[in-house]
């Protein structure tokens, strides 16, 4: 019995895996800033901003009655992960134009596409904490989980963007 829930188990990881894999490589290519500008998604910061503050939380949590609140709560921890699932598609279509900016030959657009790369991680990063926090307030929506500074990491990213745009790559 131990053993078939083993084979199971790996199984599964095996083709989540291997669909994740997929999935990750049948995205398009970003091969220029124009493909950028074309297949980026537009994400408003306040929107999120507002599904994440503790303030209005708290304000919430003294105006709603608890059930009502913990399925309020829910709902905005549903709408701030799809934000942040929307952004990490941002965030690996940018790590794509960083890393092709990084072959110019032009050493400011070299140390501007690093830049570019670097805000990037960060931003994927915290984009991952911040998930996690989002999961365990829709498990425990009366949790007081903070969540990262995302949407600051997300307009570092934008500005460094722009940074590399200045400099006229467009391969």
């Amino acid at each position: 019995m131990v053993s078939t829930i083993l084979i199971l188990a790996v199984s599964v990881t095996t083709l989540g895996l291997a669909w994740s894999l997929l999935v990750h490589n049948s995205q398009p290519k970003i091969l220029t800033l124009s493909d950028w500008e074309q297949r980026r998604w537009q994400i408003d910061l306040q929107v999120f901003r507002c599904l994440v503050d503790r303030n209005q939380e708290h304000y919430l949590a003294l105006a709603l009655p608890r059930q009502q609140f913990a399925s309020f709560q829910r709902r905005r921890a549903q709408l701030a992960l799809r934000i942040l699932a929307i952004a990490k598609e941002n965030a690996d279509m940018l790590m794509r134009v960083g890393a092709i900016a990084r072959n110019n030959a032009d050493p400011i657009l070299m140390r501007e596409a690093e830049n570019l790369v670097a805000a990037t991680s960060h931003l994927r990063f915290n984009l991952l904490l911040a998930k996690y926090c989002l999961w365990v307030r829709w498990i425990f929506p009366s949790w007081a989980v903070s969540v990262p500074p995302v949407e600051t990491r997300y307009q570092h990213v934008l500005d460094s963007l722009s940074i590399v745009r200045q400099h006229s790559w467009q391969s």
